[in-house]
C-alpha cells in the first residue's frame, strides 16, 4: 500500500525584519519573502475530521514568525533561516520535513543585483 503524501505550503509570507551585516543596513526594517514547506509522514487528522484542533494552524505559525522576525535584528540571511527553522520545527508533534526558502531585495545594497537574494534551509 503506498503512503499519502501531504504537505502545508506558506507562500510569499512577507515579514519585516532588521537585516543586514552593517548597522546601517539594519537600522530600517525591510521585507522579506518566505516560501515554506512543511511535509508531513502521515496525513494530519484533520484531513478526516475537519476540526482545527486536529492541525496546526497556520495562522498562528504565521504570528509567531511576526514575532520572531520583529524581536530581534539578524546579521546574516543564513542565520535567520536557520532561526525560522529552529522556531517552526517544535511546534509540530509528528514528524515533519520542513523547508524554508527566504527571499531579500539586496539591489538598495548591491549594485547590479535585480533580482534579490534568495536562501533556501531545511530538510
Amino acid at each position: 500500500m503506498m503512503a499519502i503524501a501531504s504537505a502545508l505550503f506558506l507562500q510569499h509570507l512577507e515579514l519585516e525584519v532588521r537585516l543586514g551585516h552593517s548597522p546601517e543596513e539594519r537600522q530600517q526594517k525591510q521585507k522579506i519573502a518566505l516560501d515554506i514547506t512543511i511535509r508531513f509522514q502521515q496525513p494530519p487528522t484533520a484531513c478526516d475530521t475537519d476540526n482545527l484542533p486536529d492541525t496546526n494552524c497556520y495562522d498562528l505559525l504565521v504570528k509567531s514568525l511576526d514575532m520572531v522576525t520583529k524581536s530581534r535584528e539578524f546579521h546574516l540571511i543564513e542565520h535567520l533561516a536557520k532561526s525560522l527553522y529552529d522556531h517552526i520545527k517544535p511546534q509540530f508533534t509528528d514528524a515533519i520535513q520542513l523547508s524554508i526558502c527566504i527571499k531579500k531585495d539586496s539591489s538598495f545594497y548591491i549594485k547590479n543585483l535585480k533580482g534579490g537574494v534568495s536562501f533556501h534551509y531545511g530538510d
